[in-house]
């Protein structure tokens, strides 16, 4: 009882001025909340590497009814890939939509055949409040950010073509090989990794040809390649250090190779601020 009671006074300082705790669920890599929207509650997927909120069509349907929305555009040949799977969006339309304590503002995507909810984090706050995400407790929360001490290391995040993007340093160590860079990474909430690298990106190809480090090929059960990826003893993100990392290296995500790669949420393995309002990430540091 003495372990418990330390903790809960641990616990409220920090939330001294929060909304309430939400609990998360994970399910093949991905996370889930329990939230109302429109009076019902839905289940909701955290996401954000994608400019828009995406709804299944049914589910659009049960929470607004389309009789009640107004000029929805159509893209007859425009698909979304969401977990992998390509979606037909059926509609397009601008809303402002309240679920739970936060609001959502931007694009919402109606696709066909999708039984989900999935919400871009980046799109999606309360005020001038942050939102505290602990992938490890599963929690999150939405938080006062204005006391947040020298335990966060802080990260300037760029919305481009609708995505969180941070830039900071990557050192990949492998064998007797060491690559370097500093580029743009997309934060992805929605992806189970650690990283993906876009190969077509100049600055992972450059890191690519003078650093030596070899790229090994994945084939199929018919011996066709279906990816390239590097094993790394070690990698160093932003100060951040993992060790005994595969990395995925693909040149398919043509429109993403702007950018150096995918940070996913095996980064994350520390709490998180993402302070919206502010456009910050704030990542906690690991204990010494």
């Amino acid at each position: 009882m003495k372990q418990i009671f330390v903790f809960i006074l641990l616990l409220i300082p920090f939330m001294a001025k929060a909304n309430d705790i939400i609990n998360l669920d994970k399910e093949d890599g991905h996370y889930f909340f329990n939230s109302e929207i429109n009076g019902k509650t839905t289940r909701i997927m955290l996401e954000s590497a994608f400019p828009g909120l995406v709804i299944g069509d049914s589910i659009y349907n049960e929470l607004f009814g389309y009789e009640s929305t107004a000029k929805l555009s159509t893209e007859e040949k425009a698909k979304l890939v969401l977990t992998n799977k390509a979606y037909q969006i059926k509609h397009i339309v601008n809303d402002t939509i309240k679920i739970g304590d936060g609001l959502y503002s931007g694009k919402v995507f109606i696709v066909n055949n999708y039984n989900g909810v999935a919400l871009p984090l980046q799109d999606y706050s309360n005020g001038e409040m942050g939102l505290y995400i602990d992938f490890q407790s599963l929690i999150l929360s939405f938080i006062d950010t204005g006391n947040i001490g020298s335990d966060y290391t802080q990260y300037q995040m760029n919305i481009t073509n609708g995505m969180p993007i941070i830039s900071t340093s990557l050192i990949l160590e492998s064998e007797d090989s060491i690559g370097k860079l500093t580029s743009d990474f997309i934060v992805d909430f929605g992806n189970a990794a650690l990283l993906y690298l876009m190969k077509g990106n100049p600055d992972v190809d450059e890191m690519l040809n003078n650093s030596g480090i070899n790229l090994s090929t994945a084939y199929d059960s018919h011996g066709n390649p279906v990816s390239e990826g590097i094993y790394a003893n070690k990698i160093s993100i932003g100060g951040m250090s993992f060790v005994d990392q595969s990395i995925g290296v693909t040149s398919k995500l043509k429109s993403f190779q702007r950018f150096a790669g995918l940070f996913g949420l095996k980064v994350f393995k520390e709490p998180i601020i993402l302070d919206v309002p502010h456009k910050r990430l704030l990542i906690k540091k690991a204990p010494q």
